[in-house]
């Protein structure tokens, strides 16, 4: 048998050819000294041994051994490595939502991780158009347990100029499709202006939040304005009692943090007199 290295789930042949063969009266394999007892996932076609579907256990050396009329033979010791595909990767900050916020020019570090990979992965990050994120970079192998698999993690330190979507991938020497995390949007924190919303007593308006999707929540006078999760708010009949309210309007994560991305300031429109 040569040297073999398969995929995880495929299937693997070790061969051993004797000549004559019909001098052969028995073969058998051991793995790592230890004979090899046939299963459903082991079987002889001839002397060659096939492990179908291959599993990590199966990684090991394999020896040949062959009984003649007449001799007992042994093939060279030849390794079976299993290859595993890296796990999709993922940024530990977009479990919480799919957006972080940072002042201009704050640091960020952001935390991506591949497991289950042999090779282990190589992790990069890149912004929407697919170009390499500029910033220090550690990578960190760790073996996973007792298995013949690795996990990958990938720090980025870098400071956001601007809003960007941030995307970490992996791919390895064995498997060069590239599998994408979840990208991360980046936001700038920026001061909210008040805007002043001008309304005539008993008509009605609306006020849009955002173009983005997502959940949001509406404030009014600080206070919850329940059932509201959409990005635009009506107001009906508006009244007198409302002149001077300030309406804000605040995008929520998965964890409940939020950020304010609009406000506004209700003001009674005066009627124009006759």
């Amino acid at each position: 048998p040569s040297e073999t290295s398969v995929i995880r789930g495929e299937r693997a042949m070790l061969h051993c050819e004797v000549a004559p063969r019909s001098s052969v009266k028995l073969c058998s394999w051991s793995k790592s000294g230890t004979e090899l007892v046939m299963d459903s996932r082991h079987w002889m076609e001839g002397c060659s041994l096939v492990i179908d579907p291959v599993q990590g256990s199966d990684e090991g050396s394999y020896v040949c051994s062959v009984k003649t009329s007449n001799s007992q033979l042994e093939s060279r010791a030849a390794s079976l490595e299993v290859l595993v595909e890296p796990g999709v990767p993922s940024i530990l900050e977009a479990r919480e939502g799919d957006w972080v916020e940072v002042d201009q020019g704050e640091e960020l570090l952001l935390t991506c991780e591949s497991q289950g990979g042999r090779p282990h992965a190589e992790l990069q990050w890149r912004d929407s158009e697919g170009q390499r994120v500029f910033g220090h970079v550690q990578e960190h192998v760790t073996r996973i347990g007792s298995s013949p698999t690795f996990k990958t993690v990938s720090t980025l330190r870098f400071n956001p100029l601007q809003p960007m979507a941030v995307t970490c991938t992996a791919h390895s020497e064995a498997f060069t499709k590239v599998a994408s995390s979840r990208p991360l949007t980046v936001q700038l924190r920026r001061k909210v202006e008040e805007e002043e919303v001008k309304v005539k007593i008993g008509a009605n308006t609306e006020l849009s939040c955002s173009h983005e999707g997502g959940t949001f929540k509406w404030t009014l006078n600080s206070q919850e304005i329940e059932g509201e999760t959409g990005n635009m708010l009506s107001i009906e009949d508006f009244t007198a009692d409302f002149d001077n309210s300030v309406v804000r309007c605040l995008q929520e994560k998965m964890n409940g943090e939020t950020r304010m991305i609009r406000q506004f300031k209700l003001m009674q429109e005066e009627e124009e007199g006759e």
